[in-house]
């Protein structure tokens, strides 16, 4: 059977199939390797076909396309009305998540579609030893929704709204930060007027002389525009953090900036992360700034992501996908390899505490591997795979100085999903300007 014939068989069994279908099951039904059966996912992924990752296989979510995320609020008797009014509109419940202000966002995958799987899950819950997951959050949470069209979800809209559980969006007053400009004195003056006592209240002279000591640690907010508040004091150094997913490129940026003798008055933290520990940082302003790629098959699901939490993509460069090895592995004299001559290697990925492949590094699905060895930062990657013929998935970028020279790179031949990798910030923030000299090293 040929590439194309077998992947759309794959699809079709798939899509008729009531339960999850697991990558060894569709090695057996075909008569292909696992690896092959993981690549042909993602081929499938790359044409526009909704096949999702469970812990228990892949799932199609077929002609659904109308996606909606609804904030709720309710007791646990009410989870399975819940559920079972989602069902009965026709949608799909697709996960459950909260926010919580320690933890940061907790998500779970429920996949749930019909009565039967409402009445499971709750029976699940019911006698099992874990309590739901909107208990941390005194029965606050949201669900992703999805449809075959948006007149379904404004039917469970309605629905949540007469069983008294949807919370409506709460519009938050966005408030500008900025650094204070001379012009702004009067203003900052008649602020003060209102704030203290005649005889503490500084007039618009004095906050000039503030401003012209330590101007750049002088910053007033904003609201639609107008000058709301200020706040002022001398600091010693300014803080600058960068989060990334493992790009030797982003480390030799970093080299160059940290020689540059401008850059001496600033605490500087580079931090290699997970994918979503990323996301959490810019989100949270741990970072000013994440670098991180977007796929074939990952864009949609991370740029709703993204927009959800109000953080913006600009994309740096282009990819595709390579092979990291040692100079004297078996497959190192070849200009090309491909994943059916990797299969009896081990592969070295980067760990994700959230299991789904959008959050990966590699544009590979790994999970259904005969071998592979998790790691979690760059040099431990790197330091296997020198010593032994391992291998990782990447960039392909080899950079003189942080790369070891005993490591090449290959192109991952039959395999032409796109890597745009980009740098991410709130939307609300400014870019330091020693962030944006940064960003053009990287560039």
């Amino acid at each position: 059977m040929v590439g194309e014939t077998r992947r759309k068989e794959i699809l079709k069994y798939i899509s008729e199939s009531d339960k999850p279908v697991s990558g060894a099951k569709l090695a057996e039904i075909f008569h292909v390797s696992r690896q092959v059966i993981v690549q042909d996912i993602a081929l499938l992924r790359a044409a526009d076909c909704e096949i999702l990752s469970t812990n228990r296989g892949y799932i199609c979510q077929g002609a659904k396309k109308f996606v909606r995320v609804f904030q709720v609020c309710h007791t646990d008797e009410k989870i399975e009305d819940e559920l079972n009014a989602v069902v009965d509109c026709g949608g799909t419940v697709i996960d459950v998540f909260v926010q919580h202000h320690v933890y940061g966002e907790l998500r779970a995958p429920l996949q749930i579609r019909s009565r039967r799987q409402v009445k499971q899950f709750v029976e699940d819950i019911r006698t099992g030893k874990s309590c739901p997951l909107t208990n941390i959050t005194s029965g606050h949470h949201c669900h992703t929704i999805s449809a075959d069209s948006e007149d379904v979800l404004e039917l469970i809209e309605e629905a949540f709204k007469k069983m008294g559980i949807y919370e409506e969006d709460k519009r938050e007053i966005e408030i500008k930060i900025r650094n204070a400009k001379l012009e702004d004195a009067p203003v900052l003056a008649q602020i003060e007027a209102e704030c203290f006592p005649k005889a503490e209240a500084a007039c618009a002279e004095e906050i000039e002389k503030r401003m012209h000591t330590f101007l750049e640690c002088f910053f007033v907010a904003e609201v639609q525009g107008e000058i709301v508040g200020f706040i002022n004091g001398a600091v010693e150094k300014k803080r600058v953090s960068i989060s990334t997913q493992h790009y030797a490129f982003a480390v030799k940026a970093f080299i160059d900036l940290l020689n540059n003798e401008q850059c001496s008055d600033y605490e500087f933290y580079l931090r290699e992360s997970k994918t979503y520990e990323i996301i959490d940082d810019v989100f949270n302003k741990k970072s000013d700034i994440g670098i991180i790629f977007l796929s074939d098959s990952t864009s949609r699901y991370l740029t709703r992501l993204l927009q959800s939490k109000d953080i913006e993509f600009t994309p740096l460069k282009n990819f595709t996908s390579h092979i990291y090895m040692r100079k004297n592995h078996p497959l190192a004299s070849n200009t090309k390899v491909t994943m059916q001559q990797l299969e009896d290697y081990t592969c070295i990925a980067y760990e994700q505490d959230n299991s789904s492949l959008n959050f990966a590094e590699e544009t590979v699905d790994v999970s259904g591997f005969k071998k592979v060895v998790y790691v979690r930062d760059r040099a431990t990657a790197f330091n296997i795979l020198s010593n032994t013929d391992c291998y990782n998935i990447g960039t392909g970028c080899l950079i003189d100085g942080v790369v070891d020279d005993n490591i090449i790179s290959l192109q991952l031949d039959g395999y032409g999903e796109k890597m745009t990798v980009g740098w991410i910030k709130l939307k609300s923030l400014e870019i330091k300007p020693v962030v944006e000299e940064y960003i053009n090293l990287v560039k």
